[in-house]
């Protein structure tokens, strides 16, 4: 049976804090998904300051206003990503909007900003959300749409197949066959940008990132300092849980990892490139502990 087509306008705002993606897509079917357009709204220092001081632990009052302000952001993304595809809010079945991450410790809790009823009223839509919340409520990690998004729509009809996404966090699918949803492996393998952004603005503040890798190719890799980034119990454990919570890249993002580079007198370039060589490092690490004996070079061509 054909489904009807509906356009869905999806949203992601991720741990790099750079901005609110819209995607405008028209979904046939569960493995049938067309981009029709794409925005994005950056977030300019004082917007992402805002973020910054909440995260820092900012006054109720401060959390409260940013709630409400995350959700117009988001909205002026939605409303760019429509003009661009030629499509009416009418013609919108639904907005996805996950929120900002502001903490997130599975299996505990899981805490996401930006008030759906902003963009409802703003486009006269449905709206759905608390997609992270729902998920560790029902005992899951918190991240539930990836891995099948990842197995729906990516994953090859004939092999199974790797699929790596380097964002704030670097997280791994591993599918056997497409649409095949109850083989799916799926885990966060460590810190992608989050702080290699992080690094990059402290040396350059105006630098909302490290563009084209352009610091950390002036700087170089100091071994010993990788590999104590490296000792991390995270990154040492064969075991361990699939979802890598805000807590643990706080920690080594501002704990001993950029506070002790600068005491050694190292500079931010070495920094940032030595960040981007510890991600290179516990990726394929990363791959072989979540995903184990089930990903075999013979079995993943792809």
């Amino acid at each position: 049976m054909t489904e009807s087509p509906m356009i869905i306008v999806g949203l992601m705002s991720g741990t790099s804090l750079d901005g609110m993606d819209a995607a405008v897509v028209r979904v046939r079917g569960p493995t049938s998904v067309e981009l029709i357009g794409f925005a994005h709204r950056p977030y300019n220092g004082a917007e992402r300051g805002r973020i910054e001081a909440v995260l820092s632990g900012g006054a109720i009052a401060e959390t409260a206003r940013l709630h409400v302000a995350l959700a117009e952001w988001a909205a002026d993304a939605v409303e760019v990503a429509l003009e661009l595809s030629h499509v009416r809010p009418d013609a919108v079945a639904a907005i996805a909007f996950p929120g900002q991450t502001l903490w997130h410790e599975p299996p505990t809790v899981t805490l996401q900003l930006g008030e759906p009823a902003v963009l409802a009223e703003r486009f006269g839509v449905r709206v759905v959300h608390n997609f992270r919340a729902r998920d560790v409520a029902a005992g899951g990690e918190g991240a539930p749409l990836v891995p099948m998004a990842d197995a729906l729509c990516f994953a090859a009809v004939d092999h199974a197949r790797i699929l790596l996404n380097i964002g704030g966090m670097a997280n791994v699918t591993w599918v056997r066959r497409r649409a095949e949803l109850d083989t799916v492996i799926a885990a966060d393998t460590g810190p992608g940008v989050v702080v290699i952004d992080a690094v990059a603005r402290l040396v350059d503040p105006a630098s909302r990132y490290d563009v084209d890798g352009r610091l950390a190719l002036q700087g170089r890799v100091h071994p010993d300092v990788v590999a104590e980034l490296l000792q991390h119990d995270f990154f040492a454990a064969q075991v361990r849980e699939p979802d890598l919570g805000l807590g643990l890249v706080h920690q080594l993002e501002f704990g001993s990892g950029i506070a002790g580079f600068w005491g050694l007198g190292f500079h931010g370039r070495d920094y940032t490139r030595g960040r981007r060589a510890a991600t290179r490092r516990v990726t394929p690490h990363g791959i072989r502990v979540d995903c184990g004996d089930e990903v075999r070079p013979d079995q993943t061509p792809a």
